[in-house]
């Protein structure tokens, strides 16, 4: 649907969109297209104007098009790749209805099937901000969006209205994603009430995780069951808590961290050994405590540990990145009822995705949080945290 602000496509910007459409057909080759679809269910056995991998094009045109209504982003498609080659001349525009019926008859399913193909987890260059050490590291953001306020978007989405004068007039959905750490790569998205609790969705994400990667959560995340969700994914862990959670002091180590035990939830057995690092940064009167399954403090010192978490807290998420791009921090996204707000959420991660690789040869990959000496020297002196003294 068109929305306050939306403009007409103009005829000076074809070159520009020509390229835009062409990234969209380098990232997603309409033969692999069409094999989500057809995996998916949707591929028709009769024909039709807007056809299964048509419609999925067009949510994608959709979402990289964000200032454009329905009609102006139909009159691009025959730009894009088509089974059957339909070119402008005979191209027929849908009216917004019509590509509202092909929507629902679309469905989520293809769009979470295409971003489970392409987004999945390479190993980050030796000096990105995605690697420590040996590790892939990876987070879980959560944030939310603002939504139409339809009938079905507030049934679904926000039936009790928020009480913190936070979410102004627009129902929200709440959105969790796995990306990268400090850098821009997303694995895995998921669409949830604005009620829903962050861990839950989280907790859907982290089988995602595999050996060789190090998940770095925030103290809001934090839920036994999650942390060993992750750990059975093989993944390592550092993640923030609170005072709340007793750990107490198994053994102090020379780095300043200590050894101790983390329960399982209710009735799961004995617990994982843990090591906890304590650490300020900025307000000394401050302390973050982190937990982690890295045992071993030459593994992972306790200040390079401290020094990755500051600096990640202190990088611009994701979902933030996506949300200012395609129209600033309140966007509103266009979609009135659920399955079309969970298509158009997953349509602007996979269209990060296509515009990431595109920009991929050109792009400075930042710094890494910390670039640990081969003889395990710790630089955190360097980074403004300091440890606790024993």
């Amino acid at each position: 649907m068109p929305r306050a602000g939306q403009r007409k496509s103009a005829a000076d910007g074809y070159l520009a969109q020509a390229v835009a459409l062409g990234v969209l057909a380098r990232a997603f080759p309409p033969e692999h297209v069409q094999e989500v679809v057809s995996v998916c269910g949707r591929a028709e056995r009769r024909r039709r104007l807007l056809p299964a991998d048509t419609v999925l094009y067009f949510i994608l045109a959709m979402c990289l098009f964000w200032q454009l209504g329905y009609e102006d982003v139909a009159r691009l498609l025959p730009q894009l790749p088509r089974r059957d080659r339909c070119t402008s001349q005979d191209w027929k525009v849908p009216t917004t209805a019509a590509i509202g019926r092909a929507r629902q008859r679309l469905g989520a399913d293809p769009l979470r099937e295409l971003l489970h193909r392409f987004c999945r987890p390479e190993r980050p260059e030796r000096h990105s901000a995605a690697r420590f050490r040996s590790w892939h590291v990876a987070t879980v953001e959560v944030v939310p969006f603002d939504l139409p306020p339809s009938q079905a978007n507030i049934r679904h989405f926000a039936p009790e209205p928020a009480d913190d004068g936070a979410s102004g007039p627009y129902p929200q959905a709440k959105v969790a994603a796995l990306t990268e750490y400090g850098d821009d790569g997303v694995f895995g998205v998921e669409v949830g009430p604005s009620a829903a609790p962050e861990h839950s969705l989280a907790a859907k994400l982290l089988p995602l995780l595999s050996a060789g990667m190090l998940l770095m959560a925030g103290q809001r995340l934090f839920d036994l069951d999650c942390w060993y969700t992750a750990r059975a994914a093989g993944a390592d862990v550092v993640w923030q808590i609170g005072e709340d959670v007793p750990l107490p002091v198994a053994a102090l180590l020379d780095d300043g961290s200590y050894l101790s035990e983390l329960p399982r939830p209710a009735g799961g057995g004995r617990g994982e050994r843990v090591r906890v690092v304590g650490y300020s940064a900025g307000d000394p009167t401050v302390t973050h405590r982190l937990v982690t399954s890295i045992a071993d403090p030459l593994q992972a010192p306790a200040g390079d540990l401290a020094a990755l978490h500051a600096r990640g807290r202190e990088a611009d998420g994701v979902l933030d990145v996506i949300r200012v791009r395609h129209g600033g921090p309140r966007l509103v996204l266009r979609s009135r009822d659920p399955g079309g707000v969970e298509q158009e959420v997953l349509g602007l991660f996979t269209v990060h995705h296509a515009l990431r690789e595109f920009l991929a040869p050109t792009r400075r990959h930042p710094k890494s949080p910390v670039h640990a000496r081969a003889n395990g020297g710790s630089e955190h002196g360097r980074t403004g945290v300091s440890l606790p003294r024993r």
